[in-house]
């Protein structure tokens, strides 16, 4: 994609200028249209996305803009569907996406460190939403990574339409996939991840490595209120999901971090997901949580287990 050039102009001047050598080796690899042939797709959407110039831009309180656009970008934009995380202003464009992601960002922000002038690693970004809010933050860098290619797309079409800004990224990979990072970043977050993983161990541990000293991990996940603290384990899927592998409990989740050497953890939100903030909208027509749960007892998933409830937690290198 054309779109990385800059991003590997940039890389000299960052922390990550070790990454020259690698980056655009992998980024090729985790687009290649023999995987993914609907790639070919999302380019000639993003080549019809205008690069505009704002005249008012605010990351602070919402990701909106203001200025002058074409009067088909809302079509242009409905090509890169499902949205999935959002809510996007472009003068009076609602993507009005599945996720109301502004509501986990407004329990989350009070409590973590300052972000200004701070390299940051988002993993399992999405299209970039929270990164976007961050940006409010002013940080020094922000790197996002998916391996999603349509979030990939979708983060550039975001970008062209808020002036190109220099300092905020999405690459298409895997935590695995990052090359030599070591302590490299001051603030890592890992949102909606976790549960994914075959081995979360190794997750934190890998988070722990690329953390400066005294660097900040915030980590959230569903978690489990099964009695004595246990976890779930799908047999299957979790609320539809594929490759849930394990849900912890709040206990399991803060001895982990402890375990590889992480200090200070607070829970500082724990929520329960509701139809208000996972909904089907014009901008994600697919399922969504109100079909994820059992349609007699919505506190059970449509396979028996809890309903989701997520915990953020926040700890130190």
């Amino acid at each position: 994609m054309n779109e990385f050039k800059e991003f590997y102009n940039l890389l000299p001047s960052t922390p990550l200028k070790f990454w020259l050598s690698d980056i655009e080796g992998i980024i090729n690899f985790n687009l290649r249209k023999e995987r993914y042939p609907q790639i070919a797709v999302w380019e000639e959407a993003l080549n019809q996305i205008p690069n505009i110039s704002p005249k008012f831009v605010d990351f602070k309180d919402s990701v909106s803009m203001k200025g002058l656009i074409d009067s088909d970008l809302e079509e242009k934009l409905m090509k890169f569907h499902p949205w999935r995380k959002g809510p996007y202003f472009i003068n009076n464009i609602h993507i009005d996406t599945e996720w109301r992601s502004d509501f986990k960002w407004k329990r989350l922000a009070p409590h973590i460190k300052s972000l200004k002038n701070k390299n940051i690693l988002d993993i399992g970004c999405g299209n970039g939403y929270h990164m976007w809010r961050m940006l409010g933050e002013k940080p020094k860098l922000i790197i996002g990574i998916d391996p999603q290619p349509l979030f990939i797309f979708q983060f550039f079409a975001i970008k062209k339409i808020f002036g190109n800004i220099n300092n905020i990224w999405v690459l298409p990979m895997r935590l695995e996939n990052l090359p030599n990072s070591k302590n490299m970043f001051d603030t890592c977050f890992s949102m909606g991840v976790i549960y994914h993983r075959k081995n979360p161990n190794q997750h934190i541990k890998h988070i722990y490595e690329i953390l400066k000293p005294e660097g900040e991990v915030i980590i959230e996940s569903l978690i489990s209120e099964n009695p004595n603290n246990e976890d779930i384990i799908p047999i299957d899927r979790y609320a539809k999901m594929r490759n849930v592998w394990r849900i912890p409990s709040l206990e399991s989740l803060q001895n982990e971090l402890l375990s590889v050497g992480f200090k200070n953890i607070r829970v500082v939100d724990k929520t329960k997901t509701t139809p208000l903030e996972q909904r089907k909208t014009n901008w994600m027509k697919f399922e969504s949580l109100e079909d994820f749960l059992d349609p007699n007892d919505s506190n059970k998933t449509i396979e028996g287990y809890q309903s989701p409830i997520r915990a953020i937690l926040v700890g130190k290198k």
